[in-house]
């Protein structure tokens, strides 16, 4: 008994360390390893794939003959509940849904490990057949699954055009709705002030004010989503400092909830009518401008 509750203990260290690191690669969007490794993203989850392959291979082959199938399949399981348990836990039930592809790489990853470890003939079979999924998803699948579940679309393009309803206001106070943007091409980028990833997006956001500064028919902000540590005009302040002149709009977080946006950045694009005809990544909205400017000509 002392001696099986050893390996039983032994196993779980075996498994904590690389679903450890795993799932700190997970909570960063499946993207730490990858960079460490100065490798492409696209390849990410056929890294876990194997690595949760190699771990499982290993616990069992080492330990199934102490511990019998179930010894073994226990405390491997077990990580795998916690991890999916704590994202449940500290985010909302859409981001977790977004991580679902990692989620079944981990677990496709178990049983490919544990069919290898098996003295059968033909053993390696179920690994590359489970292995489709992950590269499948690896080599592009998973970007645009990531996609509809942040943006509610595929691409970026709404399929669905409804009127965006909304009131913002500017540094002077003044509000700035549907009414005073209407017959405007207006494009949104949806920030808060402790956003690393919408600072860094800031330069293109500034490129493209520049270009259609002079376009009457074209209206460019920086949509705030105000937090509760935010001090009275700290982004206009902050955006200032920084050097950008593209114009900053106040909003409530009643306003975030009216337009659906929940991850930050979102770039948003209004057309004349005031509908929504893109939501998605500020690398993709200048196209659409300049096919909406095409149809407007």
């Amino acid at each position: 008994m002392k001696k099986n509750i050893v390996n039983f203990l032994i196993v779980l260290l075996i498994f904590f360390l690389p679903v450890l690191s795993i799932a700190i690669s997970g909570f960063l969007e499946i993207k730490v390893i990858v960079e460490l490794l100065g490798l492409p993203d696209s390849i990410g989850l056929i890294l876990i794939f194997i690595l949760i392959a190699l771990v499982s291979y290993f616990s069992y082959s080492k330990f199934q003959n102490r511990l019998g199938f179930v010894g073994v399949t226990i405390p491997l399981s077990l990580f795998i509940l916690i991890l999916i348990s704590l994202f449940l836990y500290q985010n909302t039930i859409k981001f977790t849904i977004k991580l679902a592809p990692f989620y079944l790489t981990i677990i496709m990853g178990l049983v490919s490990g544990y069919y290898i470890s098996k003295r059968e003939k033909g053993k390696f079979k179920v690994f590359i057949i489970l292995a489709v999924f992950p590269v499948i998803m690896g080599l592009g699948l998973n970007d645009l699954w990531v996609h509809k579940i942040e943006y509610g679309n595929w691409t970026g393009e709404v399929q669905e055009q409804k009127a965006a309803s909304f009131e913002l206001l500017n540094k002077a106070g003044e509000v700035v709705n549907n009414e005073t943007l209407k017959g405007k091409v207006v494009l949104f980028d949806f920030w808060f002030i402790s956003c690393g990833p919408c600072w860094v997006k800031f330069p293109n956001l500034q490129r493209l004010y520049e270009k259609y500064q002079s376009n009457p028919s074209v209206e460019i902000y920086a949509v705030n989503r105000p937090m509760s540590r935010d001090k009275p005009g700290e982004l206009f302040e902050r955006i200032e400092e920084k050097g950008y002149s593209f114009p900053v709009l106040q909003g409530t977080q009643e306003v975030m909830n009216k337009l659906d946006v929940y991850k930050y950045p979102t770039v948003m694009v209004l057309n004349q009518n005031g509908e929504v005809v893109y939501t998605g990544e500020l690398e993709d909205v200048e196209k659409q401008i300049e096919k909406m400017l095409e149809s407007i000509n």
